[in-house]
C-alpha cells in the first residue's frame, strides 16, 4: 500500500498494564469523539512509523478508557 493513502488514527502514548495493551490518542476528526471512537474500534491493522522504518501490526482489540484508546496488537505480549 503506498504511504500517501494512508491516514493517520491516532499515536501511541505509552504502554498500559502488563498485557501487552497500548495507549493510543486519537482525534476525533470531523464526526465528532464517536465518529473518532468507531474509527479506531473498527481497525483490524495499522502502520506503526518508527525511525522511518513501517510495521504493520494486526488488531487483536480495542476498548477505551478514560479518553484513550487501549489496543492490543496481536504480535505484542
Amino acid at each position: 500500500m503506498k504511504s500517501s493513502k494512508l491516514i493517520s488514527v491516532g499515536k501511541i502514548l505509552n504502554f498500559h498494564g502488563v498485557r501487552g495493551e497500548v495507549k493510543v490518542g486519537f482525534t476525533a476528526g470531523k464526526e465528532g469523539r464517536d465518529g473518532g471512537s468507531r474509527l479506531i474500534e473498527n481497525l483490524k491493522k495499522v502502520f506503526v512509523f518508527l525511525n522511518d522504518e513501517k510495521t504493520e501490526l494486526n488488531v487483536e482489540y480495542v476498548r477505551f478508557h478514560k479518553n484513550v484508546a487501549l489496543v492490543k496488537f496481536k504480535e505484542i505480549n
